[in-house]
């Protein structure tokens, strides 16, 4: 199982891009800066989170102007 999010600096889930079973082969997933519920998210920093079998990558993301 894998799972690629977008979360805020306190851990919160802002938006789920993508999740599923599989071998992990490349594909390309884009955030149109908006949360779960379609509104615009704040301009900030956030973390973009990929999961899978109990490892973890996480990268900054600077989100400039937002709502």
């Amino acid at each position: 199982r894998w799972r690629l999010e977008v979360v805020d600096l306190a851990g919160r889930r802002v938006r789920d891009l993508a999740s599923g079973v599989g071998d992990g082969a490349f594909q390309s997933r884009s955030w149109d800066a908006r949360d779960e519920h379609g509104a615009p998210a704040r301009g900030g920093v956030y973390w973009v989170r990929l999961a899978s079998g109990g490892g973890q990558a996480v990268r900054r993301l600077a989100l400039l102007g937002g709502r």
